[in-house]
């Protein structure tokens, strides 16, 4: 997330457990080496700066916390700040990603932690780290999937704040969504990749889709797009342009339930 704001004007706060230029508020010394994983640390430490996360989030009406689970500050970090926002009655988003399944105990935590996070924040997009190689057709040096997983997640807060500003609980009405994207001039074959692409385990039939789409669209193409997802799952999407962009880059957030989350 650190170049975030090479991307956008949105303002950002950095959290992390050591220090460099980069970093907002760092929660340790020169002389600490990080939580090596411990989130219950990275809670520990989070919750020692609850009053300066407080005071830097009091402005905001909304908050978007994003970290990969499975570490130690990251997962700690998050149920703080999503408690400093409550606490001024400021809606939490979580934008989550998912380590790779050869980061074996880091993704089997990752994994068990996704229930406490639901619960305490006002909505969460999920992303699988694992869903790059199968949309990619194959494996992916770590390098291009942490730029891309980077990148992702960057689009995928951009296209959430340009909502922030309306109906955006009225436009997300489900807790949980994942991201898929594709970009193409043909916006029925952008919508059926996506549909087919969500970076985490989603059932298009599930419920309302949110279509975000960079450029502005004519009617007929609006309606094509509803028209393709409809014809697929029987719910008419919502539909978001930013009238931003040189060809049509379309996101799908897909609703995931609860119950199959957990399952």
């Amino acid at each position: 997330m650190s170049h975030l704001q090479s991307y956008s004007n949105i303002p950002t706060i950095s959290i992390n457990a050591t220090s460099s230029n980069n970093v907002t508020i760092s929660l340790g010394n020169k002389d600490f080496i990080g939580c090596r994983g411990d989130s219950n640390l990275g809670w520990a430490i989070a919750d020692k700066h609850s009053e300066e996360i407080t005071e830097r989030i009091r402005d905001y009406s909304n908050v978007v916390i994003t970290a990969c689970l499975g570490g130690g500050i990251g997962t700690g970090a998050i149920e703080v700040v999503a408690r400093c926002a409550k606490s001024l009655g400021i809606k939490a988003i979580a934008v989550i990603g998912i380590p790779m399944n050869f980061e074996v105990e880091r993704h089997k935590k990752a994994l068990s932690q996704l229930k406490e996070i639901v619960d305490i924040t006002d909505r969460t997009i999920l992303f699988d780290m694992n869903k790059l190689e199968d949309i990619g057709g194959g494996p992916f040096k770590l390098e291009s999937v942490l730029f891309a997983t980077d990148e992702i997640l960057c689009e995928a807060m951009i296209r959430i704040n340009d909502v922030l500003d309306g109906p955006f609980f009225s436009t997300f009405t489900e807790r949980i969504y994942s991201v898929s994207f594709a970009a193409s001039d043909d916006m029925r074959v952008a919508s059926l990749k996506a549909m087919k692409s969500a970076l985490f385990a989603a059932d298009p039939n599930y419920g309302k889709i949110v279509i975000s789409v960079k450029n502005e669209l004519s009617e007929p193409e609006k309606t094509l797009i509803r028209d393709t997802v409809c014809g697929k799952t029987g719910i008419v999407p919502d539909l978001i342009t930013t009238g931003e962009g040189d060809v049509h880059e379309i996101m799908f957030f897909i609703p995931i339930s609860y119950r199959s989350l957990l399952s």
